[in-house]
């Protein structure tokens, strides 16, 4: 029997199981760290630097992916909290309007704070019980998880 070893994970076609990761472009040096140390765990991830090509109907291709990841993953910051407008927000907005067709108990939103920054707005912001602390993957990331 011929097996093919498999593909490196950013060759291969993401999965509803992925995590989606969803960051200020000034945050993109930690969120790029973060997305390495889940792929080094294992954990499928979304990040756009990677699951965009040029050509790609990016729009559409983001809006699908946050429809069928597993986990959410917004990355909150000084810069974050410092922008009124951003494409971030959006893809904040539609993973928060996701949360309204799951149960209560469905863990899909896992912020993650880089910095000093509180996440008080956040959880404005989000539908607060689908949010899940995220200690484990900041630790594993050196950053710091959002307080609820």
């Amino acid at each position: 029997m011929n097996v093919s070893p498999p593909k490196p994970i950013e060759n291969r076609p993401v999965p509803g199981g992925a995590v989606f990761l969803s960051y200020a472009r000034e945050d993109t040096v930690a969120a790029q760290r973060i997305a390495d140390t889940l792929r080094a765990g294992g954990i499928e991830v979304w990040f756009d630097l990677t699951g965009l090509v040029g050509g790609d109907a990016w729009d559409g291709k983001i809006r699908r992916q946050i429809k069928e990841c597993a986990l959410f993953m917004p990355i909150v910051s000084a810069n974050t909290q410092a922008r009124t407008e951003g494409y971030f927000r959006l893809e904040w907005r539609l993973a928060d309007q996701r949360t309204h067709l799951m149960g209560k108990s469905r863990a899909f939103l896992v912020p993650v704070c880089i910095d000093e920054t509180r996440s008080v707005g956040l959880m404005r912001t989000f539908t607060t019980s689908h949010c899940r602390r995220s200690r484990l993957i900041a630790s594993a990331a050196q950053v710091r998880p959002a307080s609820r």
